[in-house]
């Protein structure tokens, strides 16, 4: 009765020590990000000012409050970058900027296929981990009266 009773436990014992190992995988996992996205979000987390532009269109959406900054940011920060030879469709991009300072800054731009330019790092990207959100990006921009209709005139008034 007692080997029955160790057997048992050994093998709950060991459950449990493949359990808490695979646990402890997916965790680090989740844990270790993009050095990319990393560096580009500790430059937004400082920014003083967001500023954003859609396609050819001379609105920009601009922010100093850390609400709005960080609501931008956030768009980015789940990201998994992987090099790509596609390149940005500019009719349907957003460049964003978040600006520290007078000398400090970081763009991003991004088109409606998840297609990314750093411009830290002068190269082309893609979101492999499907978390960012375009739209999440377009409404902000229409929602602050940005129009983001492809032929939309661009009207400057200076008075």
């Amino acid at each position: 009765m007692k080997n029955n009773v160790k057997g048992v436990a050994a093998v709950i014992f060991s459950i449990l020590l493949v359990s808490a190992a695979i646990l402890s995988g997916c965790s680090s996992e989740k844990g270790s990000r993009d050095e990319k996205v990393t560096a580009l979000m500790e430059t937004a987390d400082r920014a003083a000012s967001v500023t954003m532009y859609y396609g050819y269109q001379c609105y920009s959406y601009y922010k100093e409050d850390p609400e709005s900054i960080k609501e931008v940011a956030d768009a980015f920060r789940s990201m998994t970058l992987e090099e790509t030879d596609q390149s940005i469709d500019e009719a349907t991009s957003f460049t964003v900027y978040f600006v520290v300072n007078d000398e400090e800054s970081v763009s991003v731009d991004v088109d409606k296929n998840g297609i990314f330019w750093l411009s830290k790092e002068q190269k082309f990207y893609k979101d492999v981990s499907g978390t960012f959100d375009y739209d999440v990006l377009a409404d902000l921009y229409a929602g602050s009266g940005g129009n983001m209709e492809p032929n939309a005139a661009c009207e400057l008034n200076l008075d």
